[in-house]
């Protein structure tokens, strides 16, 4: 279309070039007509204003009476002059015919032009109606995929929470397990005062040895249901994945409008792996606390006494702590004060190791770095007191005592 419109125009122009030379020519024709025109004029007025009324040749000194014969006399004896104005008068008749056909191809084309004008008018006017309506649909589109990626968004951040909130749980009951644990330990302590058997030391071992098959399946539960939530997590970040990549393909030009909800969803991703982590980390480190404060009452019932004037004096503090949890028993609120207590020690030592109140997890070099602490306070501790052993083996005679009894 834009060649067949370059081409019209170069045969406008040449038309145009061809119609002004023409209308040059007509013009030197006219003005040479015009010429003659006022010389014959000139002639007849001389000739009508002669007395004898005669016509004279103005080609050569003859004259005659009568007009027609003159215009024989001219073309008998002056035949190049009457041709010459023939020729001359033909080709102005040419040229106005010439000049005529090209004033109608100007029109003719001026009407294709037009024509080609108003269709091309037309066709940009379509076209731009359908980059419209696609425009109209592409956003449509935009805002459908953000409504779903949002509502995706939202029911993810609501499923995290509501799985932050289960591990919470979890975690919460994890860390009051040893807690519970030691209360029942010292109840069943007590209570051995008034079992004399050899059955209710079997029973004894039987709930031990059913408390730590019980804690070996818990923690198998745990590692299931962790390793389950693992997959799980795994399937929904490649499918998120999978989703972010196609839609990161197909929102171009929404980059920067979604890349915010994108990092945010990658971003409550990494949180959930890590929180699963330190859940995992906490589950194994509480799991081997209990092992080891389980797997500590053998030991100590196994070791033997040495020194008796330090046991004296560990039975007197020992007989001292004894009346004081007499006095507390019957109080209500001793267990819950003695939990917020043993709570306020724990969150207070913590913090002292670098660990925050609230935190959901450490990482491994803070836990080395805490357990060495920790093995250096014993044994400061251990080096302070020297009678703590004195006093651990007293215990475990008064218990023994008490189980013969």
């Amino acid at each position: 279309l834009w060649a067949r419109t370059q081409g019209l125009a170069a045969e406008l122009g040449r038309a145009r070039a061809d119609a002004e030379r023409l209308a040059e020519e007509l013009k030197a024709a006219r003005d040479e007509c015009r010429r003659r025109k006022k010389l014959v004029a000139a002639l007849q007025l001389m000739l009508q204003a002669n007395a004898n009324h005669y016509h004279k040749c103005q080609f050569c000194d003859k004259a005659f009476m009568n007009y027609a014969y003159l215009q024989s006399h001219v073309e008998r004896r002056h035949q190049e002059v009457t041709e010459g104005e023939r020729q001359k008068k033909r080709r102005v008749e040419k040229l106005e015919d010439e000049l005529e056909g090209l004033r109608d191809q100007l029109k003719h084309t001026q009407g294709d032009l037009q024509n080609e004008r108003e269709a091309q008018a037309l066709l940009s006017q379509k076209e731009q109606e359908a980059h419209r309506e696609r425009e109209r649909g592409v956003r449509e589109w935009q805002e459908r995929e953000r409504k779903a990626v949002h509502g995706e968004v939202q029911r993810t951040r609501e499923d995290l929470q509501r799985e932050i909130s289960v591990l919470s749980e979890q975690n919460v009951a994890l860390e009051l397990t040893p807690y519970l644990w030691v209360f029942s330990h010292v109840q069943r302590v007590q209570e051995l005062g008034k079992s004399r058997t050899e059955d209710d030391m079997a029973k004894q071992n039987n709930s031990l040895m059913a408390l730590k098959e019980q804690l070996h399946k818990q923690i198998t539960t745990c590692n299931t249901k962790m390793q389950s939530l693992q997959n799980k997590h795994e399937r929904e970040k490649s499918q998120m994945q999978r989703d972010l990549d196609s839609l990161h393909d197909s929102l171009s030009n929404d980059q920067k409008a979604m890349s915010t909800q994108l990092s945010e969803l990658r971003r409550l991703v990494k949180e959930r792996d890590a929180l699963i982590r330190e859940q995992k980390r906490k589950i194994q480190g509480l799991s081997s606390t209990r092992v080891e404060k389980i797997t500590s009452e053998p030991q100590i019932e196994s070791e033997e006494e040495e020194e008796e004037e330090e046991e004296e004096e560990a039975e007197e503090e020992v007989n001292e702590q004894e009346s004081f949890i007499s006095q507390q028993k019957d109080c209500p609120g001793l267990l819950r004060e003695l939990r917020a207590s043993l709570q306020n020690a724990l969150d207070e030592k913590l913090e002292g190791m670098g660990v925050r109140q609230g935190a959901r997890g450490i990482s491994q070099q803070v836990l080395l770095s805490s357990l060495s602490v920790l093995r250096a306070q014993r044994s400061q501790a251990t080096s302070r007191h020297a009678r703590l052993p004195t006093i651990r083996r007293r215990l475990k005679r008064q218990l023994e005592q008490r189980v013969q009894q």
